[in-house]
């Protein structure tokens, strides 16, 4: 059930990265399906960290870090 879950929720992850690359918002030099994979681990593996008091429970800092890289030079 949870894997079916993750699935779902990368699947769903990658078609909006895709009109979100097509309209030039966010980096193309990445592939979708890739990028999806990535940024699901990396949210759940925050998540997860902050569950676990690993991770300070303020870490917006981390999600900008990860914005930002994915918003290359179009970010304002």
């Amino acid at each position: 059930l949870v894997l079916e879950k993750v699935e779902l929720e990368r699947a769903m992850l990658k078609k909006s990265l895709v009109g979100l690359q097509k309209e030039g918002k966010i980096r193309n030099d990445i592939a979708p399906e890739e990028l999806s994979l990535i940024v699901s681990a990396v949210f759940h593996g925050l998540f997860i960290a902050q569950l676990t008091e690993i991770c300070p429970h303020n870490s917006s800092r981390h999600v900008d870090f990860i914005i930002n890289a994915l918003l290359g030079d179009r970010n304002p």
